[in-house]
């Protein structure tokens, strides 16, 4: 882990994901037909810069997100701009392939192709003690912000727990925004969790 790209006070999965957000304002900022060719042509650099610091951060999830951006982006985009939302897609995929077939060092194409190996950081644990925090408490669950507080509560049940210092030292929360509302909100905060984002996907497109 001492070779993934990181921030300043960001670990290298939340610098992915600022990353992969980033890559799709700039990109979406470069179509401005309103834009001179310089700003656009600047606004490509930026996204391209991004899409390269998510490759180098190493962060499985801002690759599934990049990687989902850019299948839903041709189908959201409006058809006078799909061809280039296809074209960006291409090449996004290539230079992906390229840069871990050969600028990538041999721990990071293993990290990223075998995600299995080595681990995933406990979170198999996080998840597993936070989804039987869902089952005793699945309608109003644990309390906003209690979950890693209250998971050392839910250690000690049947299933083998091999990073218990993140529960018990560490106390940090499930790993996954959706299961932590889920403990936490119980069914009704994940719901309402749920129609924000539609709400915001609906104001985006």
């Amino acid at each position: 882990a001492g070779n993934r790209l990181k921030g300043a006070g960001l670990n290298p999965n939340q610098l992915g994901s600022y990353c992969v957000v980033a890559a799709i304002f700039a990109t979406t900022l470069a179509a401005n037909p309103r834009w001179s060719v310089l700003a656009r042509t600047g606004a490509l650099a930026v996204a391209g810069f991004a899409g390269i610091a998510v490759f180098m951060t190493l962060s499985r999830g801002a690759l599934v997100g990049l990687a989902a951006a850019l299948l839903v982006a041709p189908l959201v985009i409006g058809r006078r701009r799909r061809a280039g939302a296809v074209v960006i897609a291409v090449a996004a995929v290539l230079g992906a392939v390229g840069w871990y077939a050969t600028v990538a060092p041999a721990n990071a194409v293993e990290r990223v192709v075998h995600p299995d190996r080595g681990g995933g950081s406990g979170r198999e644990d996080l998840w597993r003690v936070g989804w039987r925090m869902v089952e005793n408490q699945p309608v109003w669950g644990v309390g906003a912000g209690n979950s890693p507080v209250a998971a050392i509560h839910y250690l000690l049940r049947p299933g083998a727990t091999e990073r218990d210092e993140i529960i018990v030292d560490e106390q940090k929360v499930a790993h996954n925004i959706y299961l932590t509302v889920l403990s936490e909100l119980g069914a009704i905060g994940l719901a309402l969790f749920l129609f924000i984002i539609f709400l915001a996907l609906r104001c985006a497109l």
